[in-house]
């Protein structure tokens, strides 16, 4: 029983991996988008980070350490950036120093 919920939990997590693949922006697809404007932003304001490179986006900036799982998935961009110097470890999901 345990194991059939973590197949179906694994299929999901990978058709979901799949989807996120598979959305292609065409050219000339940011020409019809309305971007919103940003007037709040609790953290950084990354030009053209949006969907499609198409409008900026507010990412709020990790503390060294904090859990950045999200930032990982593929597809739709992340709301959350680790700080200068650290990067995303895909091991531990933490916000780690860049090696220098």
């Amino acid at each position: 029983m345990k194991a059939n919920m973590i197949k179906a939990a694994l299929l999901v997590v990978m058709a979901t991996v799949a989807i996120n693949e598979a959305i292609v922006c065409l050219p000339n697809y940011c020409d019809n988008v309305q971007c919103e404007a940003i007037t709040t932003c609790d953290g950084r304001i990354i030009s053209r980070g949006g969907f499609c490179g198409c409008c900026d986006i507010c990412k709020k900036v990790l503390n060294p350490g904090d859990n950045c799982f999200q930032m990982l998935f593929r597809g739709v961009p992340s709301t959350v950036m680790c700080p200068d110097n650290y990067h995303c470890d895909a091991v531990t999901t933490k916000c780690i120093a860049v090696k220098q």
